[in-house]
Protein backbone atom coordinates (compact mmCIF):
# COMPACT_ATOMS: atom_id res chain seq x y z
CA UNK A 1 0.00 0.00 0.00
CA UNK A 2 2.82 2.47 0.78
CA UNK A 3 4.49 1.75 -2.54
CA UNK A 4 1.20 2.20 -4.40
CA UNK A 5 0.71 5.56 -2.71
CA UNK A 6 4.14 6.75 -3.85
CA UNK A 7 6.32 6.19 -0.78
CA UNK A 8 9.94 5.49 -1.74
CA UNK A 9 12.91 4.08 0.16
CA UNK A 10 14.74 6.89 1.95
CA UNK A 11 11.68 9.14 2.38
CA UNK A 12 11.43 10.90 5.76
CA UNK A 13 8.03 10.73 7.46
CA UNK A 14 7.03 14.29 8.47
CA UNK A 15 3.42 13.98 9.59
CA UNK A 16 0.37 11.70 9.76
CA UNK A 17 -3.12 13.20 9.35
CA UNK A 18 -1.66 16.65 9.97
CA UNK A 19 0.13 15.72 13.22
CA UNK A 20 3.92 15.85 13.27
CA UNK A 21 5.74 12.50 13.46
CA UNK A 22 8.73 14.04 15.27
CA UNK A 23 9.41 12.60 18.71
CA UNK A 24 6.54 10.14 18.66
CA UNK A 25 7.22 6.51 19.70
CA UNK A 26 7.59 4.04 16.83
CA UNK A 27 4.77 1.95 18.30
CA UNK A 28 2.43 4.96 18.09
CA UNK A 29 3.39 5.63 14.46
CA UNK A 30 2.93 1.95 13.56
CA UNK A 31 -0.52 1.87 15.14
CA UNK A 32 -1.70 4.95 13.21
CA UNK A 33 -0.18 3.75 9.94
CA UNK A 34 -1.96 0.39 10.20
CA UNK A 35 -5.12 2.13 8.93
CA UNK A 36 -5.80 4.51 6.08
CA UNK A 37 -4.18 7.89 6.58
CA UNK A 38 -2.80 10.97 4.85
CA UNK A 39 0.93 11.36 5.33
CA UNK A 40 3.53 13.96 4.42
CA UNK A 41 6.96 12.72 3.40
CA UNK A 42 10.20 14.33 2.26
CA UNK A 43 12.63 12.78 -0.20
CA UNK A 44 16.31 12.60 0.70
CA UNK A 45 17.07 14.38 -2.59
CA UNK A 46 18.43 17.86 -1.94
CA UNK A 47 15.88 20.59 -2.61
CA UNK A 48 12.92 18.21 -2.96
CA UNK A 49 9.60 19.55 -1.71
CA UNK A 50 7.48 17.60 0.83
CA UNK A 51 4.79 15.37 -0.69
CA UNK A 52 1.30 14.64 0.65
CA UNK A 53 0.22 11.04 0.04
CA UNK A 54 -2.99 9.15 0.78
CA UNK A 55 -2.41 5.69 2.25
CA UNK A 56 -5.14 3.06 1.94
CA UNK A 57 -4.83 0.11 4.28
CA UNK A 58 -4.79 -3.29 2.56
CA UNK A 59 -3.75 -6.86 3.21
CA UNK A 60 -0.24 -7.65 1.94
CA UNK A 61 0.83 -11.10 0.84
CA UNK A 62 4.61 -11.36 1.05
CA UNK A 63 6.41 -13.69 -1.34
CA UNK A 64 9.92 -14.13 -0.01
CA UNK A 65 11.40 -15.34 -3.31
CA UNK A 66 11.35 -14.06 -6.87
CA UNK A 67 13.34 -15.55 -9.73
CA UNK A 68 13.97 -15.09 -13.43
CA UNK A 69 16.17 -16.30 -16.28
CA UNK A 70 17.98 -13.22 -17.58
CA UNK A 71 18.85 -13.02 -21.30
CA UNK A 72 22.60 -13.04 -22.08
CA UNK A 73 24.36 -10.59 -24.39
CA UNK A 74 25.32 -13.53 -26.62
CA UNK A 75 22.11 -15.11 -27.88
CA UNK A 76 23.90 -18.49 -28.13
CA UNK A 77 24.96 -18.41 -24.45
CA UNK A 78 22.85 -19.88 -21.63
CA UNK A 79 20.60 -17.57 -19.60
CA UNK A 80 21.79 -16.06 -16.31
CA UNK A 81 19.88 -17.37 -13.29
CA UNK A 82 18.55 -14.75 -10.86
CA UNK A 83 17.01 -15.40 -7.43
CA UNK A 84 15.98 -12.69 -4.99
CA UNK A 85 15.14 -13.41 -1.34
CA UNK A 86 13.20 -10.64 0.43
CA UNK A 87 13.28 -12.29 3.87
CA UNK A 88 14.36 -15.57 5.43
CA UNK A 89 10.98 -16.81 6.57
CA UNK A 90 10.05 -20.47 7.05
CA UNK A 91 8.94 -20.80 3.42
CA UNK A 92 12.13 -19.35 1.93
CA UNK A 93 14.19 -22.59 1.69
CA UNK A 94 11.44 -24.45 -0.18
CA UNK A 95 10.77 -21.47 -2.42
CA UNK A 96 14.48 -21.18 -3.26
CA UNK A 97 14.71 -24.89 -4.09
CA UNK A 98 11.67 -24.60 -6.36
CA UNK A 99 13.20 -21.58 -8.10
CA UNK A 100 16.54 -23.34 -8.60
CA UNK A 101 14.81 -26.44 -9.96
CA UNK A 102 13.08 -24.27 -12.57
CA UNK A 103 16.21 -22.28 -13.45
CA UNK A 104 18.55 -25.28 -13.65
CA UNK A 105 16.66 -27.96 -15.60
CA UNK A 106 18.33 -31.35 -15.67
CA UNK A 107 17.46 -31.79 -19.32
CA UNK A 108 15.78 -29.82 -22.05
CA UNK A 109 16.35 -27.65 -25.07
CA UNK A 110 17.45 -24.64 -23.00
CA UNK A 111 21.07 -24.86 -21.81
CA UNK A 112 21.54 -24.74 -18.04
CA UNK A 113 22.85 -21.42 -16.65
CA UNK A 114 26.52 -21.20 -15.75
CA UNK A 115 26.02 -18.09 -13.59
CA UNK A 116 23.67 -17.40 -10.67
CA UNK A 117 22.87 -14.01 -9.14
CA UNK A 118 21.51 -14.16 -5.57
CA UNK A 119 19.94 -10.83 -4.64
CA UNK A 120 19.89 -10.10 -0.88
CA UNK A 121 19.54 -6.32 -1.12
CA UNK A 122 17.23 -4.83 1.53
CA UNK A 123 16.82 -8.28 3.10
CA UNK A 124 16.72 -7.51 6.83
CA UNK A 125 17.18 -11.15 7.85
CA UNK A 126 14.87 -13.64 9.50
CA UNK A 127 15.30 -17.21 10.77
CA UNK A 128 18.92 -18.39 10.88
CA UNK A 129 17.82 -21.98 10.25
CA UNK A 130 16.19 -20.85 7.00
CA UNK A 131 19.47 -19.19 6.01
CA UNK A 132 21.42 -22.39 6.68
CA UNK A 133 18.95 -24.39 4.56
CA UNK A 134 19.26 -21.91 1.68
CA UNK A 135 23.07 -22.14 1.79
CA UNK A 136 22.76 -25.95 1.74
CA UNK A 137 20.57 -25.73 -1.37
CA UNK A 138 23.13 -23.50 -3.10
CA UNK A 139 26.25 -25.46 -2.10
CA UNK A 140 24.74 -28.73 -3.28
CA UNK A 141 26.11 -32.20 -2.67
CA UNK A 142 29.40 -31.03 -1.18
CA UNK A 143 28.06 -28.96 1.72
CA UNK A 144 30.68 -26.97 3.52
CA UNK A 145 31.42 -24.54 6.37
CA UNK A 146 28.77 -22.01 7.37
CA UNK A 147 31.08 -20.22 9.76
CA UNK A 148 31.15 -20.40 13.56
CA UNK A 149 29.21 -18.97 16.50
CA UNK A 150 30.48 -17.57 19.78
CA UNK A 151 28.24 -17.94 22.83
CA UNK A 152 28.62 -17.55 26.57
CA UNK A 153 31.75 -19.74 26.68
CA UNK A 154 33.47 -17.35 24.23
CA UNK A 155 34.79 -20.35 22.30
CA UNK A 156 33.94 -20.41 18.59
CA UNK A 157 31.89 -23.44 17.62
CA UNK A 158 31.97 -24.33 13.91
CA UNK A 159 28.70 -24.67 12.00
CA UNK A 160 28.79 -27.02 9.02
CA UNK A 161 26.21 -27.10 6.24
CA UNK A 162 25.03 -30.61 5.41
CA UNK A 163 25.13 -31.71 1.75
CA UNK A 164 22.11 -30.48 -0.18
CA UNK A 165 20.17 -31.73 -3.17
CA UNK A 166 22.74 -30.63 -5.72
CA UNK A 167 20.31 -28.60 -7.85
CA UNK A 168 22.93 -26.01 -8.87
CA UNK A 169 25.80 -27.48 -10.94
CA UNK A 170 29.09 -27.27 -8.99
CA UNK A 171 30.65 -25.42 -11.93
CA UNK A 172 28.08 -22.58 -11.79
CA UNK A 173 29.57 -19.25 -10.71
CA UNK A 174 27.77 -17.28 -7.97
CA UNK A 175 27.50 -13.58 -7.16
CA UNK A 176 25.58 -12.13 -4.20
CA UNK A 177 24.07 -8.65 -4.46
CA UNK A 178 24.09 -6.74 -1.14
CA UNK A 179 23.53 -3.20 0.12
CA UNK A 180 23.17 -1.23 3.37
CA UNK A 181 19.80 -2.90 3.95
CA UNK A 182 21.32 -6.41 3.87
CA UNK A 183 21.34 -7.40 7.54
CA UNK A 184 21.40 -10.20 10.09
CA UNK A 185 20.66 -13.62 8.54
CA UNK A 186 21.09 -12.16 5.04
CA UNK A 187 24.62 -10.99 5.96
CA UNK A 188 25.43 -14.37 7.48
CA UNK A 189 24.29 -16.15 4.31
CA UNK A 190 26.38 -13.80 2.14
CA UNK A 191 29.45 -14.37 4.32
CA UNK A 192 28.97 -18.14 4.27
CA UNK A 193 28.67 -18.23 0.48
CA UNK A 194 31.71 -15.98 0.10
CA UNK A 195 33.73 -18.35 2.27
CA UNK A 196 32.56 -21.55 0.57
CA UNK A 197 34.62 -23.53 -1.90
CA UNK A 198 34.82 -21.51 -5.10
CA UNK A 199 33.48 -18.55 -3.05
CA UNK A 200 30.74 -16.23 -4.19
CA UNK A 201 31.58 -12.71 -5.34
CA UNK A 202 29.86 -9.95 -3.35
CA UNK A 203 28.62 -6.99 -5.40
CA UNK A 204 27.06 -3.77 -4.11
CA UNK A 205 27.45 -1.75 -0.92
CA UNK A 206 28.76 -2.49 2.59
CA UNK A 207 26.13 -4.41 4.55
CA UNK A 208 24.38 -3.31 7.75
CA UNK A 209 26.58 -5.10 10.30
CA UNK A 210 24.32 -7.27 12.50
CA UNK A 211 25.87 -10.65 13.11
CA UNK A 212 24.22 -11.87 16.28
CA UNK A 213 21.10 -13.77 17.20
CA UNK A 214 18.55 -13.14 19.95
CA UNK A 215 16.70 -15.40 22.32
CA UNK A 216 13.16 -14.25 23.12
CA UNK A 217 12.11 -14.34 26.80
CA UNK A 218 8.43 -13.53 27.54
CA UNK A 219 7.92 -11.52 30.77
CA UNK A 220 5.05 -11.64 33.25
CA UNK A 221 3.64 -8.25 32.19
CA UNK A 222 3.24 -9.44 28.59
CA UNK A 223 6.34 -7.73 27.27
CA UNK A 224 9.22 -9.52 25.57
CA UNK A 225 12.93 -9.40 26.39
CA UNK A 226 15.38 -10.08 23.55
CA UNK A 227 18.75 -11.36 24.76
CA UNK A 228 21.67 -11.55 22.33
CA UNK A 229 23.02 -15.05 22.82
CA UNK A 230 25.23 -15.89 19.81
CA UNK A 231 27.66 -13.92 17.66
CA UNK A 232 28.49 -15.09 14.14
CA UNK A 233 32.03 -15.39 12.72
CA UNK A 234 32.46 -15.81 8.95
CA UNK A 235 34.30 -18.87 7.55
CA UNK A 236 37.40 -16.71 6.95
CA UNK A 237 37.43 -15.67 10.63
CA UNK A 238 36.10 -12.15 10.02
CA UNK A 239 33.52 -10.65 12.36
CA UNK A 240 30.25 -9.41 10.88
CA UNK A 241 28.57 -7.77 13.88
CA UNK A 242 29.26 -4.05 13.99
CA UNK A 243 31.45 -4.33 10.90
CA UNK A 244 29.39 -5.58 7.96
CA UNK A 245 30.66 -7.10 4.73
CA UNK A 246 32.57 -5.12 2.11
CA UNK A 247 31.80 -6.29 -1.45
CA UNK A 248 34.66 -7.09 -3.81
CA UNK A 249 32.86 -5.06 -6.48
CA UNK A 250 31.30 -1.77 -5.38
CA UNK A 251 28.01 -0.70 -6.96
CA UNK A 252 25.50 1.87 -5.77
CA UNK A 253 22.66 2.48 -8.24
CA UNK A 254 21.74 6.12 -8.67
CA UNK A 255 18.08 5.29 -8.07
CA UNK A 256 16.75 2.45 -5.95
CA UNK A 257 15.28 -0.33 -8.08
CA UNK A 258 11.78 -1.08 -6.79
CA UNK A 259 10.79 -4.73 -6.61
CA UNK A 260 7.71 -5.63 -4.58
CA UNK A 261 6.95 -9.18 -3.49
CA UNK A 262 3.17 -9.03 -3.73
CA UNK A 263 0.84 -11.79 -4.90
CA UNK A 264 -0.17 -11.43 -8.51
CA UNK A 265 2.91 -9.45 -9.52
CA UNK A 266 4.18 -8.79 -13.01
CA UNK A 267 5.61 -12.27 -13.50
CA UNK A 268 8.98 -13.68 -14.46
CA UNK A 269 9.18 -12.21 -17.98
CA UNK A 270 8.53 -8.63 -16.85
CA UNK A 271 10.87 -9.02 -13.90
CA UNK A 272 13.67 -10.15 -16.20
CA UNK A 273 13.19 -7.10 -18.43
CA UNK A 274 13.16 -4.74 -15.43
CA UNK A 275 16.37 -6.25 -14.06
CA UNK A 276 18.21 -5.47 -17.29
CA UNK A 277 17.97 -1.79 -16.23
CA UNK A 278 19.55 -2.51 -12.82
CA UNK A 279 23.23 -1.44 -12.99
CA UNK A 280 24.25 -3.67 -10.09
CA UNK A 281 22.63 -6.75 -11.64
CA UNK A 282 24.52 -5.98 -14.85
CA UNK A 283 27.79 -5.46 -12.93
CA UNK A 284 27.36 -8.77 -11.10
CA UNK A 285 26.75 -10.61 -14.37
CA UNK A 286 29.93 -9.11 -15.83
CA UNK A 287 31.87 -10.28 -12.76
CA UNK A 288 30.69 -13.82 -13.53
CA UNK A 289 31.72 -13.50 -17.18
CA UNK A 290 28.08 -13.71 -18.24
CA UNK A 291 27.14 -10.23 -19.50
CA UNK A 292 23.47 -9.47 -20.13
CA UNK A 293 21.88 -8.12 -23.27
CA UNK A 294 20.82 -4.48 -23.34
CA UNK A 295 17.37 -3.57 -22.08
CA UNK A 296 14.63 -3.07 -24.66
CA UNK A 297 13.62 0.50 -25.38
Amino acid sequence: PAASAGVRAGDALLSIDGRSAAGRPVEDLARVLSRSATIEVQSATAGAAPRSLALRAAAVSLHAVQFAALPPADAAAPPVAYVRIAAFNRLAPGDVKAALTTLFPRRGATPSPTALLLDLRDNAGGAVDAGVDVVAALLGKEGGPFGSVVGGAFTPEPVVVAPGAGIVPPTARLAVLVNHGTASTAEIVAAALRGASGGATLVGERTFGKGRTQRAQPLSDGSLLLVSNLRYIAPDGAAVDGVGLTPATACAPGEAVASFFVAGGDGEANLAEELLDDPCVRAAAVELRAPLREASG
